[in-house]
C-alpha cells in the first residue's frame, strides 16, 4: 500500500489532478476481490478503461485461503472475477459518451506453450469475453507489451527485473486510449500492432468450457456473469 501512495502522490503532482484514488486489492484473495469491486463500485459512478494487468510468476507454489494455486488465483480467477464484476458499470458508462469502454488484457509470448487442463486448472485469459461484449460498446484487446522492466520476477534473485507491464503498456503499447483501435476487438496486439496468437487461444469451445469452469469453480450467482448474445 505504501508504494500505491507514492504513486498517487506522483500522479498528483506531474498530472497536477488531485482526483487520484488507490485501494487495496488482492487477486489472490476471492474475499478481497469482491471487497474491492464494492469499494470501487460504492465510491466511483463511471469506469471507462479497466486494464487487467498484475500477475506473478514462478514463485513458490502453494494454496491459497480460497484453495486454488495461486498463479492460477492471481492471473486468472481474481481477473476474472474482478472483470465480471466492474463489466456493468463500463458498459453503462460507455452509453453515456462517444468513444467505447475499453477492457486492455496485459498478456505475453508465453501463452504459445500455455495448455489448459479443463479438470485441473490448479497445475497451472481469455477471448471469450470479447464474444460476450460484441454487442456492447466496449472493446476488448490482449497485448504483449515487450520485454521491459518489472518487479514480475522478483521471486528469482539471480534473474533481476526484466519484464514491466505496466510500464510497456503505457510507455511502448498505448492501446487503452488509442481512438483508431475503437471498432478493433478480440485483437492480440505485441510491437504495437495486431499479430498471430497461439491455436489454443482461438478455440471458441475451449474458450466457453473454461468461462463456464470458472463460474462454476468461483461459485458466482448468475447476476454476476456476463452473459453470452443472443444469436440473431
Amino acid at each position: 500500500m505504501d508504494r500505491g501512495l507514492e504513486a498517487v502522490n506522483k500522479i498528483k503532482i506531474e498530472s497536477n489532478n488531485k482526483n487520484v484514488v488507490v485501494q487495496t486489492l488482492d487477486l489472490s484473495s476471492i474475499a478481497s476481490v469482491r471487497k474491492s469491486a464494492r469499494e470501487f463500485l460504492k465510491r466511483e459512478r463511471r469506469l471507462d478503461i479497466l486494464i487487467l494487468n498484475a500477475g506473478i510468476a514462478l514463485t513458490k507454489k502453494y494454496l491459497t485461503e480460497d484453495n486454488f494455486e495461486v498463479h492460477m488465483a492471481s492471473n486468472h480467477f481474481g481477473h476474472f472475477l474482478l472483470t465480471n464484476l466492474l463489466v456493468p458499470l463500463l458498459v453503462n458508462s460507455s452509453m453515456k459518451k462517444a468513444n467505447p469502454g475499453r477492457i486492455v488484457v496485459v498478456s505475453s509470448l508465453a501463452h504459445w506453450w500455455g495448455k489448459i487442463e479443463l479438470d485441473n486448472l490448479n497445475s497451472e485469459r481469455s477471448y471469450d469475453l470479447a464474444r460476450r461484449l460484441k454487442n456492447s460498446n466496449i472493446i476488448v484487446n490482449a497485448i504483449h507489451p515487450g520485454a521491459v522492466q518489472t518487479g514480475l520476477f522478483r521471486h528469482i534473485p539471480y534473474f533481476g527485473p526484466i519484464f514491466h507491464f505496466f510500464a510497456g503498456l503505457a510507455i511502448k503499447n498505448p492501446k487503452a486510449l488509442d481512438e483508431s483501435l475503437d471498432n478493433v476487438t478480440g485483437e492480440y496486439f505485441s510491437d504495437c500492432k495486431p499479430c498471430s496468437h497461439s491455436n489454443e487461444s482461438k478455440d471458441l469451445e475451449m474458450a466457453t468450457r473454461l468461462w463456464n469452469r470458472s463460474v462454476e469453480i468461483l461459485e458466482m450467482d448468475r447476476n454476476e456473469v456476463i452473459p453470452m448474445p443472443k444469436k440473431n
